[in-house]
């Protein structure tokens, strides 16, 4: 079956004066007893995104601009992910269930 549902992603962070509320593809604002932020909206995450990624590139080359300033940040996303990753293989999931094993395997096994 496809998915027909789309795709919605949204975080909302309360505050002790306010809140924040963002989507990954939509509406983003910041409210709080001082002031509101309205924000704006990107409804097409995508194709915006790309449109502006290739221009980016483009204009790097063209203008001999060869540094990456995205580099350090992805270092650190994936060197973060892969420490969740291995904090899962050593922490159980859950009560009832225990995790054992090395790193690219996970073995689980339920008490009894």
């Amino acid at each position: 079956m496809r998915n027909t549902s789309g795709f919605h992603s949204v975080c909302v962070a309360h505050g002790s004066e306010g809140y924040l509320e963002t989507n990954y593809g939509g509406k983003v604002s910041i409210r709080s007893n001082k002031e509101t932020y309205e924000g704006g909206e990107c409804p097409d995450l995508y194709n915006d995104g790309i449109a502006r990624n290739i221009d980016t590139f483009h204009r790097s080359i063209v203008n001999r601009v060869f540094d990456n300033p995205t580099v350090e940040s992805s270092v650190n996303s994936t060197l973060a992910t892969l420490l969740g990753r291995e904090a899962g293989f050593r922490t159980p999931s859950s009560p009832g269930m225990k995790c054992c094993g090395r790193i690219g395997e996970l073995h689980r096994t339920w008490r009894d």
